[in-house]
């Protein structure tokens, strides 16, 4: 059966997207919503020898670095084993492939993330169930239960903008009905809430480690991580084409094993993670400061410091029309700005969840959420910048 992939889906006509910053009529923007250029020259250098090093030796795929970063990884993911792959997604795939998944289960996850935390589920034909989130972008954990079947296998929840979950009470519920609990932390590597790190707490924990994170290597790299031997050697073996011996397939699979440069890269910023988390965490305390006395507009919330990594700074808007309204009047004023993911994934063509879907409060967070720019170029004048734009903007 031949596909046509490029074939117009309708329901792309009947969209109604927001606007995206357009170069060509706004000029450069002063002040962009990630700049992912590396100005601090003592870590330029770190990067040149990182780089040398790998040359030097010329085992580019599976060198030294990988066994050495993923070593270095335990501190940040409190888990024994840490298994690095190509990127995050693979990581979700093969975690999901490590237990068992297979066509007819289900895997109950969020309505709110970038679309592969429901694709990888969808490709092994089992099927996502989406629960409900909270004001708060996470999974609304009180509804977990009451979506779990004979078919449901494990939970895969996200840590959405950076806001580190409530893992423990997921875990019982996974414990009591004897499920996996799988955690995307693609967003949120670094946090921390009551002494725990984010994924901790999980049966299997996945990491991004991509140049828009928080944390990232300069390419595409994910790790999975687990305290379960058996899980880190199947998503190990897994990754590696499902050959043993190099040679002889037991399972075949795709290739989703990382390359040395990368890992290399890598080790460069886990030297330094706590003080980059730190100098997020302080942008937004500052965003927070500048906009905490306008009315129309809802702010981040979080428990403790480190319990939210703000991968991206979110505010909520009374309604669409006033969020895409604002979003115009930051790119008039050279400000880059974004909805980070305008459909929830329910709404998604690939998913063609019926009309009788129940996440809601993921559909209204949708269309009234707005993320300012995050990144570690930002300065307290930039900051100050869009505040007072945003301020213009309520004033009008």
């Amino acid at each position: 059966m031949k596909l046509n992939f490029l074939k117009e889906n309708p329901i792309l006509n009947i969209l109604d997207l927001p606007p995206t910053y357009d170069i060509d009529k706004y000029g450069r923007p002063i002040v962009r919503m990630r700049d992912l250029s590396e100005n601090d020259q003592s870590i330029r250098n770190e990067y040149h020898a990182a780089l040398e090093e790998v040359l030097n030796h010329g085992m580019l795929i599976k060198g030294p670095e990988v066994k050495e970063t993923e070593n270095l990884l335990k501190e940040l993911t409190g888990k024994e084993y840490n298994v690095l792959v190509s990127c995050a997604s693979s990581g979700l795939l093969l975690s999901l492939q490590a237990i068992g998944i297979e066509e007819g289960d289900e895997v109950i996850t969020t309505p709110l993330s970038w679309l592969m935390t429901s694709s990888v589920i969808k490709q092994l034909g089992a099927k996502p169930v989406f629960v409900d989130v909270c004001s708060d972008y996470n999974i609304n954990i009180d509804l977990i239960e009451d979506n779990i079947t004979s078919k449901t296998k494990a939970i895969l929840p996200v840590h959405y903008y950076g806001k580190v979950l409530d893992s423990p009470r997921i875990k019982s519920i996974c414990d009591k009905h004897n499920l996996y609990l799988i955690e995307d932390v693609a967003q949120a590597a670094g946090g921390k809430i009551n002494g725990s790190m984010a994924g901790e707490k999980a049966d299997i924990s996945v990491y991004s480690f991509g140049p828009m994170k928080n944390l990232h290597a300069l390419g595409d790299l994910g790790c999975v991580s687990t305290d379960e031997s058996e899980i880190a050697n199947n998503i190990k073996y897994l990754s590696e084409c499902g050959v043993k011996n190099n040679e002889i397939c037991i399972h075949p699979n795709l290739k989703h094993y990382p390359d040395a440069i990368q890992a290399s890269f890598l080790r460069v910023i886990l030297k330094r993670w706590n003080h980059l988390i730190n100098k997020r965490i302080n942008f937004a305390n500052q965003y927070s400061k500048n906009l905490s006395n306008i009315q129309e507009i809802k702010l981040p919330t979080y428990l403790n410091l480190g319990s939210h990594t703000f991968f991206d700074y979110t505010i909520n808007t009374p309604s669409k029309s006033f969020r895409d309204k604002l979003i115009q009047y930051l790119f008039e004023n050279k400000i880059e700005a974004k909805v980070r993911h305008p459909l929830s994934i329910c709404e998604q063509p690939f998913i063609n969840t019926d009309k009788n879907c129940k996440c809601t409060k993921a559909r209204e967070l949708v269309q009234t959420s707005l993320c300012l720019p995050m990144h570690y170029n930002l300065t307290s004048h930039d900051i100050i910048k869009v505040s007072n734009i945003i301020k213009k903007f309520i004033d009008i």
